[in-house]
């Protein structure tokens, strides 16, 4: 059928993604040394090529240049190299009597281009006949001590870094599996890189809730200023606001990715707690008890935070509504000014032409009956010869009058509506 339809080009490796990073068996006794580093491309580039030359010397096969993950025998024990989308992890498994160290070896090949470390974790893998007594190796005020598979194990820690910066670990094995007991080994080693990454987001909620408060008192402020109804200052709290929503969307922006991480890391903490199903021992709490006091406070300040920065965005968004409609009826209040002022210039503009239409045709009529008048005289004696009386021109002048003084009126008419008759529609 793989013939005839084809393939995904994914599928390959959305179905290795299920057996990726594969539970090692581990034998008691037995120490696991951990190391997660923040690191970026260039820093994940130079681990790669570090565990590439590990592998040449313990006589390995070097990772691909695209893998994320690969276990390495040499040396007397087993490296473990792992790439996630933000760190990447080492694993030095090794018996008790090792001189070897191959997580030493491979900080040493990178030297300084690792990146940050953010997780060291021991473990150490005891058999059940050691004479080991939690109380005297842990801090006693944060020790928690759990059995887990049924009592075939107990683990115990307190979450405390020791001398050499790494968090110590113990799993005394009471009958469990070496296969078992690799899964359990995974499941510690994750809780603790991931309950510190998620804590990560705690010191940038607290140094950017002062800064969200900030623009809550400003927005407070301005808000009551806008509630006194002060005259022209519109303008001046729009720019005001649309500033404080700036600089909150990108403080927010700045959190987005570290809260977001935060909250799937914690998840994921949950979740192996969950599946290693430890149940108390004698009077110590569990793994879970301890770290569900002390992350839940810091979860609840990172969501609580959020839903501050996401209020307060909604806030500033109708605050700003709000005084752009103020501005934009103030504006549209002078628009209605601007146009009765235009509408009473133009009512006077109008009487003011009426007026000089008027006086234009009693001038032009008074040039023209003046005209009529220099005719006349001109042609004055005939006439009062043709028709035998006396100031005949004066009275044809006088006659005159009113016709010309029309004739003028239907002129003057006859432009203006032809003007009318050229304005646009």
């Amino acid at each position: 059928m793989s013939n005839i339809i084809s393939t995904h080009p994914e599928r390959a490796r959305v179905l290795d993604e299920v057996h990726a990073r594969p539970f090692e068996p581990i034998s008691s006794p037995r120490i696991v040394r951990h190391v997660s580093l923040l690191a970026g491309l260039e820093e994940a580039a130079a681990l790669h090529e570090a565990i590439c030359a590990y592998a040449k010397k313990a006589g390995a096969e070097p990772p691909a240049h695209d893998a994320r993950y690969c276990a390495l025998d040499g040396f007397g024990g087993k490296l473990r190299w792992e790439q996630h989308s933000e760190f990447s992890s080492l694993t030095w498994d090794t018996p008790v009597r090792n001189s070897h160290d191959g997580l030493a070896m491979v900080i040493e090949q990178a030297k300084s281009s690792l990146g940050q470390i953010i997780s060291m974790t021991r473990i150490d893998v005891l058999e059940s006949t050691s004479d080991v007594n939690f109380e005297d190796i842990y801090d006693k005020r944060s020790l928690c001590v759990s059995e887990v598979h049924q009592g075939l194990a107990l683990i115990a820690t307190d979450f405390r870094q020791g001398d050499d910066g790494a968090t110590r670990m113990s799993i005394l094995n009471q009958g469990a599996s070496d296969i078992a007991v690799g899964g359990l080994v995974q499941r510690l080693l994750e809780i603790e890189t991931y309950r510190t990454l998620a804590l990560l987001g705690l010191p940038l909620a607290q140094r950017t809730g002062p800064v969200v408060s900030g623009i809550e008192d400003s927005l407070a402020q301005m808000t009551s200023d806008l509630k006194d109804n002060m005259q022209g200052v519109s303008e001046q709290l729009l720019d005001e606001i649309t500033g404080l929503s700036a600089d909150l969307e990108a403080n927010a922006a700045a959190c987005l990715f570290r809260f977001g991480a935060s909250k799937a890391y914690h998840e994921i903490v949950q979740l192996r707690l969950y599946a290693i199903e430890e149940v108390s021992y004698e009077h110590h709490p569990t793994l879970e008890a301890f770290l569900i006091r002390r992350m839940q406070p810091a979860m609840q300040t990172i969501r609580a935070l959020e839903e501050r920065q996401a209020n307060l965005s909604r806030k500033l968004s109708r605050a700003a509504n709000l005084l752009r409609t103020r501005v934009d009826v103030g504006l549209e209040r002078q628009n209605r000014d601007l146009l009765t002022s235009m509408n009473h210039r133009a009512k006077q503009q109008f009487r003011l032409q009426q007026t000089v239409e008027g006086l234009s045709i009693a001038a032009i009529s008074y040039y023209v009956v003046g005209l009529i008048a220099y005719l006349l005289k001109g042609i004055d004696a005939p006439l009062q010869a043709l028709f035998g009386y006396p100031y005949i021109g004066a009275v044809l002048t006088a006659i005159s009058v009113p016709f010309v003084v029309a004739g003028m009126w239907l002129v003057v008419r006859r432009i203006r509506q032809s003007h009318a008759d050229d304005k646009p529609d």
